[in-house]
């Protein structure tokens, strides 16, 4: 459920994007944004808060889901759907009725739990916003559950001409899926990118965390963090005592803070076995990722030639690579996408 947390930074960008088209749905002109992000960019913080400042409006119904969190088969995922949907609306002083499917096939089940929150309001002169985080992980239904098309059917239940919604996902192969309006069709759709913060909201964030520190070593930690918001949080609480910061203690705080039981350590960690777990080529993939973190920069060719491997399958093993959002490639070169989980791999050997 939402978070009562008063704090929130940065997103200034991304929260006028929303609000201005949360004024357009006022007047029945439906938007839908769905942001892409990498995990811990700060998505689950910016709907939260956006459900907050939404939660007493007289007209705008926010309603928060987060698919990572509910349950994959399709009954179950039914049950979890309208309950939490009836207390987001109880709280709005709906009266609202327990969840009774009337279909009998999964298919059936799924479509009237996603249709719940909307008949709950109809004739009511109100307008559901649908807050859905981590909306990739909802594609867990149709591998381990055999559903045809969930977005189809996330898209014609929810995300219609009589709704809006601000959705989040992450970067994964199942991302085309989003861009595929046979498989993913909401009106006025905008898709964007949920980067990491920009230099100066980087320093600003640093600067509210660390107030004694010098704006030079705040530039360094900035550096170290690659503008990601979870990690300069956590790299802010390593560095907090240490008020004069040379490359020694740099180098040494870093380390620790990115390895071992850390906070920061324990996501990577998730981080880099979901990564396997989600990749074809668990073996090759895992040795590649090693070889890249200490040589990056190089083309395809200049990687098979140092890994004595050939090009179609290295192209493959590449591939596999970007669409699950660990590199990048520009002017044909290859690049880790998190500098700070590129430097937890160099420390795992």
């Amino acid at each position: 459920m939402p978070t009562n947390k008063k704090t929130f930074f940065g997103r200034q960008k991304e929260l006028d994007a929303i609000f201005q088209n949360i004024e357009i749905y006022r007047f029945d002109k439906p938007r839908h944004l769905l942001y892409v992000s990498k995990p811990k960019a700060g998505a689950t913080t910016l709907l939260k808060y956006v459900h907050r400042k939404l939660k007493a409006d007289p007209q705008i119904v926010p309603l928060y889901f987060d698919f990572s969190r509910l349950a994959t088969t399709p009954e179950e995922f039914g049950s979890a759907f309208t309950e939490t949907s009836r207390r987001q609306l109880q709280a709005r002083n709906f009266k609202m009725t327990g969840f009774t499917p009337i279909r009998d096939s999964r298919q059936g089940i799924l479509e009237e739990a996603l249709s719940y929150p909307q008949k709950a309001v109809q004739g009511k002169n109100l307008k559901i916003l649908y807050l859905f985080d981590n909306l990739g992980e909802s594609l867990l239904l149709e591998h381990y559950r055999g559903i045809d098309n969930v977005l189809r059917l996330l898209s014609k239940t929810t995300l219609h001409e009589h709704s809006s919604s601000i959705m989040t996902t992450s970067y994964d192969k199942a991302l085309k899926r989003f861009h595929d309006s046979d498989s993913f069709h909401a009106p006025n759709l905008e898709i964007e990118e949920l980067g990491q913060f920009t230099t100066r909201e980087a320093l600003e964030f640093l600067k509210m965390l660390l107030p004694n520190h010098k704006n030079s070593d705040l530039e360094k930690i900035a550096l170290l963090a690659s503008g990601q918001p979870f990690y300069l949080k956590n790299l802010a609480g390593a560095f907090k005592h240490k008020l004069e910061i040379d490359e020694e203690v740099l180098e040494r705080i870093f380390s620790r803070a990115i390895t071992g039981g850390s906070p920061v350590g324990v996501f990577l960690e998730s981080y880099y076995q979901i990564i396997l777990l989600k990749a074809r080529y668990y073996g090759p993939l895992k040795s590649l990722m090693r070889f890249l973190s200490s040589h990056e920069g190089l083309m395809q060719i200049e990687i098979c030639r140092r890994l004595k491997a050939k090009q179609g399958i290295m192209r493959l093993y590449l591939k596999e690579l970007e669409e699950l959002g660990v590199i990048y490639r520009d002017k044909r070169r290859y690049y880790f996408s998190d500098l700070v989980f590129r430097e937890w791999i160099i420390h795992q050997r």
